[in-house]
């Protein structure tokens, strides 16, 4: 569940971004999308600073182990999750460890060539929505955020939907093979059955964009794509922690 809200927060925080900046830029000025971003981000900094808290184990138990040799003179308090590496080993390993999984995991690397499709069909989707609906169907520039609501309506049942379902389709499966613990492969088995909205949504979008059905028809086509690529992405992040942790 903590997967799914992470990437639930990053993806809506970009819809939400696109609905209020059209009003913010049609009302105001384009430089106040900036200017809000700037205050925004300083007052959640501040609020961050004065509230948030360390809970980091590694260096709570550093903190803790140099108060004891302060305390006590004793220099062989150490932290046992203390990192003797190196900053440039640290580096290497960070480079050398994702490209190593490419390379001896054929599955991972189809899965990220799969997921970089998506991504890079997500993007190229926006890149039409100005001429679809400011050019097809005369949407100003502040009511042109709204269609980002599609997007954003998917990735919230998303999140429910991917709550929901992928514990119980893991204990399905846990209890059909025989097994205790949950195999990777089993993330993608919601992605195997819903990544097809992806192309549902693009026919919905493009044939009702060309034809200029009612504007609702192309933003019900997002919503199919993105209900899609979220269970692609989700699944493929799952699928990958899991195989790290293997």
């Amino acid at each position: 569940m903590t997967l799914t809200l992470i990437a639930h927060r990053l993806s809506l925080t970009f819809r939400v971004q696109q609905v209020i900046g059209g009003f913010v830029a049609a009302g105001l000025s384009w430089r106040w999308t900036f200017y809000l971003l700037a205050i925004l981000a300083a007052a959640v900094e501040i609020v961050t600073l004065a509230v948030m808290r360390e809970t980091s184990a590694k260096k709570l138990l550093e903190r803790k182990a140099a108060d004891l040799r302060k305390t006590t003179g004793n220099a062989n308090f150490q932290s046992k999750l203390t990192n003797k590496l190196t900053p440039q080993k640290v580096l290497v390993g960070a480079l050398v460890r994702p490209t190593a999984l490419l390379v001896r995991s054929p599955i991972l690397l189809a899965l990220s060539l799969y997921a970089a499709l998506v991504f890079g069909v997500i993007y190229l989707l926006f890149t039409t929505f100005d001429d679809v609906f400011r050019g097809n169907y005369g949407f100003s520039s502040s009511i042109s955020g709204l269609v980002y609501l599609g997007l954003g309506i998917a990735l919230v049942l998303g999140v429910f939907l991917f709550g929901y379902l992928n514990p119980r389709i893991q204990a399905n499966r846990l209890k059909a093979d025989g097994v205790d613990v949950p195999r990777p492969e089993y993330r993608l088995i919601l992605m195997i059955f819903i990544s097809p909205l992806i192309a549902v949504g693009l026919i919905i979008y493009g044939w009702s964009a060309q034809y200029k059905v009612h504007w609702i028809v192309p933003i019900i086509g997002t919503f199919f794509i993105g209900t899609g690529a979220y269970f692609v992405l989700v699944s493929s992040c799952a699928m990958v922690f899991d195989i790290q942790d293997c």
